[in-house]
């Protein structure tokens, strides 16, 4: 049901009270006035800056209304005897003053809830997502989300009526997860820069309008690669492409009950590809990616965590489809396990998470990394949050073949070294940021003498570095060990790797 439908059929069943959360106030003004005029209503605004108003009329009238007074005048109209038409007052910012909790208001405004809606209808109109106080608690609250297509379309047509069908569609999914107030301002701010609509800059600008709006909880990454450019890994780069095809809803809907694909928990050593990974994700299927950080959602505020988390969330929704990119997963849950011990923020954040995981959410994939998952609450874990989990460990001897060919084009040194046995053999037990750290250092000394640059070089860099994985060699060999029954590989098996490869039980595989 839209939310327009919804609002006249409270007014329609003479409800006295009602609070709608809109982020855009002069749309919502515009359309409950709409309603209201063709349910043959008066419609009265009100707003503490510039007071009493009527539609069509001078806004300077009566400004020196009190919100009491206000209050006072709306009970008094309810009391009167029904003559003529029904009134609607809009009454503007209200949850500006509802923050105070101001005694006197919060009683009038009950007065007004139990009184009768045969006269009146009071309709506040605030933020979205603001939290009532108790005392009016149960009034229905309406939500309207941001500006719909068509909306938008008519504002990108009077902006530029020569765009063609291609170029407005570029224009219209940059603006993507704005308000209608947002695209008019940066619609206008790109005409102002660049004589014209140019989506690459609209998009730009909107990264900066998203990320204060949610106050820099959330990062809107750039998608340069794509899981082409991933080395290796091809179990799980085969899982998925099979679900890219079922992503965007937009372009395949789905029929009621069919699945859309949810999420995938990447998780093993540092180093391995897991941020890569989900980076090469979002510019293979073409979507946003959104970068959501613990160190900037955790608050010492009372209150102020659970709602940076809620409006996380809200803003990744409204920016479908995406790829919603959650590093250090395991970071959300350090209180987990003594939830007394933070005053129970620690459980209050579950909550939140699960309940987003849980929901049907079409258009948002979420792809979590965690070093370790042996921490994680067991109801993350359980079937219906992920899709799958996989366990991406050490590249095996042909996946640092592929990964050392594509570091070689990249860093275009591919034309002096080859890939030989010695260099896969010196990069035993290397990581794929190792393995780049490792050409990197060559590439550096190219800039110095370019005839530096040549296998023995790469050789000599790798053969002086020493692994994580040897460092810390008891640690990796009880991780590969635990992962082993507990997730699927990302790797299939190297059958020409003379050292046998890893040993994986074949249940995990399939």
């Amino acid at each position: 049901m839209e939310w327009t439908e919804r609002i006249a059929l409270l007014m329609k069943s003479l409800c006295s009270l009602l609070y709608v959360g809109a982020s855009s106030h002069r749309t919502a003004v515009r359309k409950c006035t709409e309603i209201a005029s063709s349910l043959s209503m008066d419609v009265y605004g009100y707003n503490a800056g510039e007071g009493l108003w009527r539609p069509g009329q001078e806004r300077a009238k009566n400004a020196g209304i009190d919100p009491i007074e206000m209050l006072n005048r709306i009970i008094q109209s309810g009391r009167e005897p029904l003559c003529g038409k029904r009134k609607l007052f809009l009454l503007e910012h209200f949850d500006v003053l509802l923050e105070n909790r101001d005694p006197f208001l919060l009683t009038k405004l009950r007065l007004i809830r139990d009184e009768s809606g045969n006269r009146c209808t009071t309709l506040l109109l605030g933020g979205p997502g603001f939290r009532l106080p108790e005392i009016i608690g149960d009034i229905p609250r309406v939500s309207v989300p941001v500006a719909a297509s068509q909306e938008l379309a008519e504002l990108v047509d009077t902006c530029d009526k020569t765009l063609g069908q291609e170029q407005k569609k570029q224009v219209l999914e940059a603006l993507k997860g704005l308000t209608a107030h947002e695209c008019e301002n940066l619609l206008a701010f790109c005409l102002a820069a660049k004589k014209k609509l140019d989506p690459p800059f609209i998009r730009r600008e909107r990264s900066l309008v998203l990320s204060q709006r949610a106050q820099n909880l959330i990062q809107l990454c750039p998608a340069e690669e794509d899981l082409d450019s991933v080395g290796g890994l091809d179990v799980l780069k085969a899982w998925l492409r099979k679900r890219g095809k079922r992503f965007r809803c937009s372009d395949n809907p789905h029929a009621p009950g069919q699945p859309a694909p949810k999420g995938v928990l990447l998780t093993g050593p540092p180093g391995c590809g897991k941020s890569y990974v989900a980076r090469a994700l979002a510019g293979s299927w073409g979507a946003e990616l959104i970068r959501l950080d613990p160190s900037r959602l955790f608050a010492p505020l009372v209150g102020e965590t659970e709602r940076n988390f809620i409006a996380a969330f809200e803003t990744v929704q409204s920016l479908a489809p995406a790829v919603l990119w959650i590093d250090e997963f395991e970071k959300f849950f350090h209180a987990s396990c003594d939830q007394n011990a933070d005053g129970g923020v620690g459980s209050r954040v579950l909550a939140i998470v699960l309940d987003f995981l849980q929901s049907r959410r079409d258009g948002v994939f979420v792809c979590a990394t965690a070093n370790a998952i042996a921490g994680l609450p067991q109801e993350v874990m359980r079937a219906g949050r992920f899709d799958a989990v996989f366990f991406i460990d050490l590249p095996n001897r042909k996946e640092r073949q592929h990964i050392l060919r594509l570091l070689l084009r990249k860093y275009g040194l591919n034309g002096n070294i080859q890939v030989t046995e010695e260099l896969l053999s010196a990069s035993d037990n290397f990581s794929g940021a190792e393995l780049e750290q490792a050409v990197a250092d060559v590439f550096y000394e190219q800039d110095e003498a370019p005839d530096r640059a040549h296998p023995f070089s790469l050789l000599r860099t790798m053969r002086s570095m020493v692994p994580l994985a040897r460092t810390m060699k008891e640690n990796f060999e009880f991780m590969r060990e635990w992962y082993r029954t507990r997730a699927r590989f990302a790797s299939s098996l190297d059958d020409t790797d003379p050292k046998g490869g890893r040993r994986v039980c074949p249940m995990s595989q399939r």
